[in-house]
C-alpha cells in the first residue's frame, strides 16, 4: 500500500469541539479500535474545471459505534440495524455519509485491511474520506481513493466553526 502526498482537491472540515470527540472515542476504545461514522456536506469550488475543482467536507454529525468484538488489529460491526437507522437519521437532517472512522493504538494511517475495506466500499461509495486517529502518535489523518485506486492524504481542516 502506497500513500501519496496531499490531494489538493479534498478537504475535510471539523470544529475542535468535534476534534475532541474524535479523540474521546479512540482512547474509550484504547487499546482497540474505535469507529464511527461522519455525516455532513460537502460543497464544490470551481465546478467548471474538473481538474481543478475543490471538494470541502463539512462535519456536521459524528455517530460512534462499539465493536462487536473489540482488537487493536481491525473492528467489527455486526448491529446493521443501528448503523441503518443512524445512516437514516442523518439523512432525515440533511446529511450525507462524509467519512468513515476509526483509530489506531498507534499510529494514523491505513493498514492493509484498512486499503481492503476502502477498496470494496468505494465501489458503491466513491470518495468517503477515512479519517483515523492514531492512540500513540496523537494524529488525525485522511485518506481518499483516488480514481487511480492509490490510496491519497486528504488535508484535515481543525477550525473554531464549519
Amino acid at each position: 500500500m502506497v500513500v501519496k502526498t496531499n490531494i489538493k482537491n479534498y478537504e475535510l472540515r471539523i470544529t475542535e469541539s468535534q476534534y475532541s470527540q474524535l479523540v474521546q472515542i479512540a482512547k474509550k476504545a484504547y487499546p482497540n479500535e474505535s469507529a464511527g461514522l461522519i455525516f455532513g456536506n460537502v460543497s464544490h469550488e470551481n465546478e467548471e474545471n474538473k481538474d481543478e475543482t475543490f471538494y470541502i467536507y463539512v462535519c456536521k454529525k459524528i455517530e460512534e459505534f462499539e465493536s462487536s468484538k473489540p482488537s487493536p488489529v481491525y473492528f467489527l460491526l455486526n448491529d446493521v440495524e443501528l448503523v441503518y437507522r443512524k445512516w437514516n437519521q442523518a439523512q432525515e437532517e440533511g446529511y450525507s455519509l462524509i467519512s468513515i472512522y476509526h483509530s489506531h493504538p498507534n499510529t494514523a494511517y491505513p493498514s492493509g485491511i484498512d486499503a481492503d475495506y476502502m477498496q470494496n466500499i468505494a465501489r458503491v461509495y466513491p470518495n468517503i474520506i477515512w479519517t483515523i486517529y492514531g492512540n500513540g502518535s496523537k494524529e488525525l489523518n485522511g485518506f481518499i481513493l483516488d480514481s487511480d485506486t492509490k490510496i491519497k492524504r486528504v488535508k484535515i481542516q481543525i477550525g473554531s466553526k464549519t
